[in-house]
């Protein structure tokens, strides 16, 4: 290597450059015929872009680029043809995905050709504009003043942070920026006055903190958590849908308060938003409310194994009739 020239590198690098795009664009095609399929579903996954982060290990970020592009391939196959040929980039087909239409796709294409990201995003734009944002007036705190020496040029002058932006300090703290209103200011007082024996310094995470135990402590109440006794609302052997306390404390220990629902990768999916209580063999089909047969489930889980027992085309009809329902119920 030492040795090598500089010309003869520059054409081993240019080689490997085109083998690179190359492998990405047939890696895309591939993954358009598998997102068409839906595959990723018969190996648990809800969605391509889950499938491409757990199963294949990819960055969240490459994982959209791809499963985006993937998705418009599969939309529209001539997209296969001029990535392949080298005129389209993954990243000008991101910038593009939400303007193309079946109308409108072929000029679009044929305009983002050898473009740039930046002239993609323009084209875009002239497709579907985006709104102008309305001025904001915000109330920040006066800055302090500068000592007389001290000359600050407009451009040095430090811009307010993102909200909700969390930067990490040491391996246990973490620094969070968040814009609040003036509502939870005024709450957050009176958090810290009513907290005052509990946290006599008041500081900002010991007073959250305490607010988190309320919330957990009702939420493991909902869940049938504590093990403090309760009363008994409905008889267990009236309703084989009703799962007693009792079970769903054994079943949530056990799950680990953890979606179980096998994934293609050997692991379970390990979710734990919107978990609920499923009966493994179904209650028509004399499925009982006993710990041995139920589980806990993700909520999307818990629909993709509805979907696979009822068919897509009836959960759909479902889930219209339950959303016409809550409107109606809201009027």
């Amino acid at each position: 290597m030492e040795s090598t020239s500089a010309r003869e590198l520059d054409r081993r690098l240019a080689d490997l450059v085109r083998s690179e795009r190359h492998l990405v664009v047939q890696f895309v095609v591939e993954l358009a015929g598998f997102a068409r399929r839906e595959l990723y579903r018969e190996l648990g996954y809800t969605s391509l872009f889950y499938y491409c982060v757990r199963q294949l290990g990819l960055s969240k970020s490459s994982a959209f680029r791809r499963s985006e592009v993937a998705r418009l391939i599969a939309r529209f196959p001539v997209i296969g043809e001029q990535l392949a040929g080298g005129r389209l980039s993954i990243r000008v087909l991101v910038e593009l995905r939400e303007v193309l239409t079946e109308e409108n796709h072929a000029e679009v294409l044929a305009r983002a050709a050898d473009k740039s990201q930046e002239e993609a995003q323009l084209l875009a734009v002239e497709y579907q504009p985006k709104p102008v944002p309305r001025d904001v007036v915000r109330v920040l705190p006066l800055p302090p003043a500068p000592l007389a020496s001290t000359v600050v040029s407009a451009e040095t002058k430090a811009l307010p942070s993102p909200p909700e932006v969390v930067k990490p300090l040491t391996p246990e703290l973490r620094r969070l920026n968040v814009t609040v209103s003036a509502d939870f200011m005024a709450e957050l007082e009176q958090v810290r006055a009513a907290l005052s024996h509990q946290c006599p310094e008041g500081d900002f995470e010991s007073v959250v903190r305490e607010a988190f135990k309320l919330v957990l402590e009702r939420d493991r109440k909902r869940k049938a958590l504590t093990d403090r006794p309760r009363t008994q609302s409905k008889a267990p052997g009236e309703n084989d849908r009703y799962v007693p306390a009792a079970a769903k404390r054994a079943v949530w220990e056990r799950d680990q308060g953890r979606c179980t629902w096998p994934m293609g990768d050997g692991d379970v999916c390990g979710s734990t938003h919107r978990l609920e209580f499923d009966h493994d063999l179904e209650v028509a089909l004399g499925g009982k409310p006993t710990i041995g047969n139920i589980r806990l489930l993700c909520k999307s889980h818990n629909l993709m194994k509805a979907e696979r027992h009822l068919g897509r085309d009836f959960m759909a009809k479902f889930r219209k009739g339950s959303s016409a329902e809550r409107d109606t119920s809201n009027r």
